[in-house]
């Protein structure tokens, strides 16, 4: 397909699920917001339609634009799909390996990382952490480590382990009943309904002083003293300064490597399996 064909530049609209200008849309794709703006008119032109309206300073997609988006979505799982079943008939231990996961369970399992590495020297393996694991069906990892019950059901997978939360506090709030302590929560985090949750149920009344992206902040946060949250006994254990303030598991997630279907015969993500689910 020609550059310059409106439906070339359809992933554009992909930068439009968060951004709300074209500045930052430029950012996430790495375009002058010129460029984007031109792409966006150029589409807008083709279809004959708003693919964006203005919010007052904001913008946002119209109903056109949801579809369009939704197209192009379409075509990118489409497109990613067709990569995975071509590649996933390579039987070589070589190539790039991207793996997307969160920070937690990335320094958790980094030595098993290494060990990886060191027995499988041909194969350049990408860790990339966010709140947020990238998207399998999209092609935008190969594999992914997740804290989740509930993966996907088109995706591939084994758990490896379940984590146990509870709740934590630095020692200086010992012996402070559990409404009157400083809670804190996650935000935008699989923990965040299961920790409100136990909140409601242990500490009526009370409600989030502060809020954490990820586990690893959260332990952070607690042994600073900023307040009481959930954390993996596994992770808090260590760290005398910090008190176990129940006994009762607040929730508990397992720890999922995934890959999507077509590639779960393809020899580094057959290797990469054997590596992390090795006892």
């Amino acid at each position: 397909m020609h550059s310059d064909s409106p439906h070339h530049h359809l992933p554009v609209l992909m930068a439009f699920r968060t951004a709300t200008t074209y500045s930052r849309a430029g950012k996430q794709l790495g375009l002058a917001h010129t460029t984007v703006s031109r792409k966006v008119r150029g589409l807008e032109r083709h279809f004959g339609t708003n693919l964006l309206e203005r919010a007052g300073d904001r913008l946002r997609l119209s109903e056109a634009g949801q579809r369009a988006l939704e197209a192009a979505e379409r075509i990118e799982e489409e497109v990613a799909a067709l990569e995975r079943g071509i590649s996933g008939h390579d039987e070589r231990l070589s190539g790039r390996l991207d793996l997307t996961t969160v920070d937690l369970l990335a320094l958790r399992y980094m030595p098993r990382f290494a060990d990886f590495r060191a027995r499988h020297p041909g194969v350049e393996l990408s860790i990339a952490t966010d709140v947020e694991v990238k998207s399998l069906s999209r092609g935008e990892a190969q594999v992914a480590l997740r804290l989740t019950n509930a993966p996907e059901e088109h995706l591939y997978g084994k758990v490896l382990e379940r984590l146990d939360f509870y709740a934590f506090a630095h020692r200086s709030f010992l012996g402070a009943p559990l409404p009157m302590l400083p809670w804190l929560d996650y935000l935008g985090h699989p923990c965040a309904a299961r920790a409100e949750s136990w909140m409601r149920r242990n500490a009526s009344g009370t409600r989030p002083l502060a809020f954490l992206s990820t586990p690893m902040l959260m332990l952070e946060a607690l042994r600073q003293g900023l307040g009481a949250g959930m954390v993996p006994s596994t992770m808090a254990d260590g760290h005398g300064e910090l008190i176990k303030l129940s006994d009762e598991t607040a929730f508990s997630l397992d720890v999922w490597l995934l890959a999507p279907k077509e590639l779960r015969r393809t020899a580094r993500v057959r290797a990469f399996f054997d590596s992390l689910a090795a006892p």
